[in-house]
């Protein structure tokens, strides 16, 4: 069990996805219709392709919470807490 906790620890540290289930990051920008998507910890995401729909519908500066599903290779779920949508997504570039 220690060594899957410390894993996680270290994943989530690089990535700045925070562990606690009520940390949430907020949506700073919304590019190429729902495609792309900054967060305000400045880590830049990639949409599913079949999400664009509901993606390119998020607003500035709807809260996020981010977690792992394990299916590649969108492997992120992100829940929109003001309109409680969903989609999946893959990190493209961590925050600098």
């Amino acid at each position: 069990m220690y060594p899957l906790f410390f894993a996680l620890c270290l994943l989530f540290c690089r990535i700045g996805i925070p562990l606690e289930h009520n940390a949430i990051l907020h949506l700073e920008l919304n590019a190429l219709h729902g495609k792309r998507i900054v967060l305000n910890d400045q880590s830049i995401w990639e949409i599913h392709p079949n999400d664009l729909s509901i993606s390119q519908l998020w607003l500035f500066p709807a809260p996020l919470q981010i977690s792992l599903q394990g299916e590649e290779p969108y492997p992120y779920i992100m829940t929109n807490l003001q309109s409680h949508t969903q989609i999946r997504a893959r990190l493209l570039e961590d925050k600098p």
